[in-house]
Protein backbone atom coordinates (compact mmCIF):
# COMPACT_ATOMS: atom_id res chain seq x y z
CA UNK A 1 0.00 0.00 0.00
CA UNK A 2 2.83 2.36 0.80
CA UNK A 3 4.32 1.68 -2.64
CA UNK A 4 1.11 2.72 -4.37
CA UNK A 5 0.87 5.90 -2.35
CA UNK A 6 4.51 6.72 -3.13
CA UNK A 7 3.97 6.19 -6.84
CA UNK A 8 0.86 8.35 -6.84
CA UNK A 9 2.72 11.21 -5.10
CA UNK A 10 5.61 10.92 -7.59
CA UNK A 11 3.23 11.07 -10.54
CA UNK A 12 1.50 14.15 -9.13
CA UNK A 13 4.81 15.93 -8.59
CA UNK A 14 6.05 15.21 -12.12
CA UNK A 15 2.72 16.09 -13.71
CA UNK A 16 2.38 19.42 -11.89
CA UNK A 17 5.97 20.61 -12.44
CA UNK A 18 5.85 23.85 -14.44
CA UNK A 19 7.39 23.87 -17.92
CA UNK A 20 10.63 25.72 -18.60
CA UNK A 21 10.57 29.50 -18.97
CA UNK A 22 11.21 29.29 -22.74
CA UNK A 23 8.25 27.01 -23.28
CA UNK A 24 6.02 29.30 -21.25
CA UNK A 25 7.06 32.31 -23.36
CA UNK A 26 6.08 30.64 -26.62
CA UNK A 27 2.46 30.32 -27.58
CA UNK A 28 0.90 26.97 -28.50
CA UNK A 29 0.92 27.86 -32.25
CA UNK A 30 4.60 28.86 -32.21
CA UNK A 31 5.76 25.36 -31.46
CA UNK A 32 7.11 23.29 -34.35
CA UNK A 33 7.49 19.54 -34.25
CA UNK A 34 11.15 18.61 -33.71
CA UNK A 35 12.94 17.62 -36.90
CA UNK A 36 10.42 19.28 -39.22
CA UNK A 37 11.36 22.58 -40.86
CA UNK A 38 8.78 25.32 -40.88
CA UNK A 39 6.57 25.43 -43.95
CA UNK A 40 7.95 27.48 -46.86
CA UNK A 41 5.93 29.91 -48.82
CA UNK A 42 4.61 28.42 -52.04
CA UNK A 43 5.43 30.18 -55.28
CA UNK A 44 2.73 30.98 -57.76
CA UNK A 45 3.53 30.97 -61.47
CA UNK A 46 1.28 32.70 -63.94
CA UNK A 47 0.93 31.80 -67.62
CA UNK A 48 3.17 34.75 -68.50
CA UNK A 49 5.88 33.42 -66.17
CA UNK A 50 5.66 29.99 -67.77
CA UNK A 51 5.87 31.49 -71.27
CA UNK A 52 9.03 33.42 -70.28
CA UNK A 53 10.59 30.24 -68.85
CA UNK A 54 9.76 28.30 -72.03
CA UNK A 55 11.26 31.04 -74.22
CA UNK A 56 14.47 31.05 -72.20
CA UNK A 57 14.79 27.25 -72.56
CA UNK A 58 14.17 27.46 -76.32
CA UNK A 59 16.76 30.23 -76.64
CA UNK A 60 19.31 28.12 -74.81
CA UNK A 61 18.61 25.21 -77.17
CA UNK A 62 19.10 27.42 -80.21
CA UNK A 63 22.43 28.71 -78.90
CA UNK A 64 23.74 25.16 -78.34
CA UNK A 65 26.06 23.96 -81.12
CA UNK A 66 24.55 21.20 -83.27
CA UNK A 67 27.68 19.07 -83.05
CA UNK A 68 29.57 18.98 -79.79
CA UNK A 69 32.40 17.09 -81.47
CA UNK A 70 33.48 18.28 -84.90
CA UNK A 71 32.85 15.74 -87.64
CA UNK A 72 30.46 13.65 -85.52
CA UNK A 73 26.94 13.17 -86.78
CA UNK A 74 24.07 13.43 -84.39
CA UNK A 75 22.05 10.19 -84.20
CA UNK A 76 18.30 10.57 -84.58
CA UNK A 77 16.55 10.27 -81.27
CA UNK A 78 14.01 7.49 -80.89
CA UNK A 79 11.37 7.16 -78.22
CA UNK A 80 11.57 3.37 -78.29
CA UNK A 81 14.21 1.28 -76.62
CA UNK A 82 17.22 0.21 -78.66
CA UNK A 83 16.56 -2.94 -80.67
CA UNK A 84 12.83 -2.36 -80.92
CA UNK A 85 11.06 -1.26 -84.05
CA UNK A 86 9.58 2.20 -84.00
CA UNK A 87 5.95 2.19 -82.96
CA UNK A 88 3.46 3.67 -85.41
CA UNK A 89 2.45 7.23 -84.69
CA UNK A 90 -1.26 6.43 -84.80
CA UNK A 91 -2.46 4.68 -81.61
CA UNK A 92 -5.28 2.97 -83.52
CA UNK A 93 -2.81 1.35 -85.92
CA UNK A 94 -0.65 0.30 -82.98
CA UNK A 95 -3.69 -1.22 -81.24
CA UNK A 96 -4.73 -3.12 -84.37
CA UNK A 97 -1.19 -4.45 -84.85
CA UNK A 98 -1.02 -5.46 -81.20
CA UNK A 99 -4.37 -7.28 -81.38
CA UNK A 100 -3.29 -9.06 -84.57
CA UNK A 101 -0.04 -10.17 -82.95
CA UNK A 102 -1.90 -11.43 -79.86
CA UNK A 103 -4.40 -13.33 -82.02
CA UNK A 104 -1.57 -14.94 -84.02
CA UNK A 105 0.19 -15.87 -80.78
CA UNK A 106 -2.99 -17.48 -79.39
CA UNK A 107 -3.45 -19.44 -82.64
CA UNK A 108 0.17 -20.59 -82.58
CA UNK A 109 -0.20 -21.73 -78.96
CA UNK A 110 -3.41 -23.60 -79.85
CA UNK A 111 -1.72 -25.35 -82.78
CA UNK A 112 1.29 -26.29 -80.62
CA UNK A 113 -1.00 -27.62 -77.86
CA UNK A 114 -2.93 -29.71 -80.41
CA UNK A 115 0.33 -31.11 -81.81
CA UNK A 116 1.46 -32.02 -78.30
CA UNK A 117 -1.87 -33.71 -77.53
CA UNK A 118 -1.66 -35.71 -80.78
CA UNK A 119 1.93 -36.75 -80.03
CA UNK A 120 0.97 -37.85 -76.53
CA UNK A 121 -2.00 -39.82 -77.86
CA UNK A 122 0.20 -41.52 -80.47
CA UNK A 123 2.71 -42.41 -77.72
CA UNK A 124 -0.04 -43.85 -75.51
CA UNK A 125 -1.40 -45.96 -78.39
CA UNK A 126 2.06 -47.27 -79.27
CA UNK A 127 2.78 -48.10 -75.63
CA UNK A 128 -0.46 -50.10 -75.44
CA UNK A 129 0.47 -51.89 -78.65
CA UNK A 130 3.99 -52.55 -77.32
CA UNK A 131 2.59 -53.98 -74.09
CA UNK A 132 0.17 -56.15 -76.06
CA UNK A 133 3.02 -57.59 -78.14
CA UNK A 134 5.16 -58.09 -75.05
CA UNK A 135 2.63 -59.69 -72.73
CA UNK A 136 1.02 -62.88 -74.01
CA UNK A 137 -1.83 -62.56 -71.49
CA UNK A 138 -2.82 -59.06 -72.61
CA UNK A 139 -5.46 -58.56 -75.26
CA UNK A 140 -4.18 -58.35 -78.80
CA UNK A 141 -3.68 -54.78 -80.02
CA UNK A 142 -6.46 -53.18 -82.01
CA UNK A 143 -4.95 -52.19 -85.33
CA UNK A 144 -6.14 -49.83 -87.99
CA UNK A 145 -7.00 -51.19 -91.44
CA UNK A 146 -3.68 -49.92 -92.80
CA UNK A 147 -1.69 -51.67 -90.08
CA UNK A 148 -3.65 -54.91 -90.60
CA UNK A 149 -2.92 -54.82 -94.34
CA UNK A 150 0.77 -54.09 -93.65
CA UNK A 151 1.02 -57.00 -91.20
CA UNK A 152 -0.62 -59.43 -93.59
CA UNK A 153 1.78 -58.45 -96.41
CA UNK A 154 4.94 -58.61 -94.29
CA UNK A 155 6.43 -61.79 -92.97
CA UNK A 156 7.47 -60.45 -89.55
CA UNK A 157 7.68 -62.67 -86.56
CA UNK A 158 6.23 -61.60 -83.21
CA UNK A 159 9.70 -60.72 -81.90
CA UNK A 160 10.44 -58.54 -84.93
CA UNK A 161 7.06 -56.86 -84.60
CA UNK A 162 7.80 -56.20 -80.91
CA UNK A 163 11.18 -54.62 -81.72
CA UNK A 164 9.64 -52.48 -84.46
CA UNK A 165 6.94 -51.32 -82.04
CA UNK A 166 9.59 -50.58 -79.42
CA UNK A 167 11.45 -48.45 -81.97
CA UNK A 168 8.20 -46.61 -82.80
CA UNK A 169 7.67 -45.93 -79.07
CA UNK A 170 11.15 -44.37 -78.84
CA UNK A 171 10.41 -42.19 -81.86
CA UNK A 172 7.06 -41.17 -80.35
CA UNK A 173 8.77 -40.18 -77.08
CA UNK A 174 11.19 -38.01 -79.05
CA UNK A 175 8.23 -36.47 -80.89
CA UNK A 176 6.50 -35.69 -77.57
CA UNK A 177 9.62 -33.99 -76.16
CA UNK A 178 9.99 -31.99 -79.41
CA UNK A 179 6.31 -30.95 -79.23
CA UNK A 180 6.76 -29.88 -75.58
CA UNK A 181 9.80 -27.81 -76.51
CA UNK A 182 7.91 -26.20 -79.39
CA UNK A 183 4.98 -25.36 -77.12
CA UNK A 184 7.35 -23.79 -74.55
CA UNK A 185 9.02 -21.77 -77.31
CA UNK A 186 5.69 -20.53 -78.68
CA UNK A 187 4.39 -19.64 -75.21
CA UNK A 188 7.57 -17.68 -74.53
CA UNK A 189 6.95 -15.74 -77.75
CA UNK A 190 10.32 -16.53 -79.35
CA UNK A 191 10.58 -17.21 -83.05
Amino acid sequence: MRIFVGLAVLILVVATTPASAEEKARGPYDRVAPGKPPAKESKVYTNADLARLLESVEDADREKPADAVPGAEKAPESKTAPGQADAPADPLIWLQQRQLAEREHREAVTVAEAALAAARQRLADLQKQWMATRNPFAARPTLSDEEKAERSKSSETAAERHERTEQLVKEARAAVSAAEAELARVRAGRP
